[in-house]
């Protein structure tokens, strides 16, 4: 399984907005994605919030080339919307993780 997580450090003026725009607007275009096989919004709890707070946005998809087709084909337009709609209010960096069996 592999995981594509994005990160994001909200204002805190923006987050019941952004927690609704990522719910409602973001994951249904996600899963209407091939080969994703689930999607999960977390917020970070231990972690300093005086400033925003933080969420991860996390993608599980099949094998690493669905996941490279869903960073090559999604991922800029899903950034551009957040910057479009949240501009520097909204920050952000992704990784990709892979599950590791013993």
């Amino acid at each position: 399984m592999y995981l594509y997580n994005t990160t994001f450090k909200v204002e805190l003026s923006l987050t019941n907005d952004f927690i609704y725009f990522i719910h409602e607007e973001i994951k249904p275009k996600i899963y209407a994605f091939d080969d994703v096989i689930g999607v999960h919004f977390l917020e970070l709890l231990n972690v300093d919030a005086s400033d925003g707070n933080t969420y991860c946005l996390q993608i599980n998809f099949t094998d690493v080339t669905a996941c490279n087709q869903y960073v090559l084909g999604y991922k800029n337009e899903l950034f551009q919307q957040i910057y479009k709609r949240y501009q520097d209010k909204v920050l952000h960096f992704s990784s990709v993780l892979k599950s590791v069996e013993l």
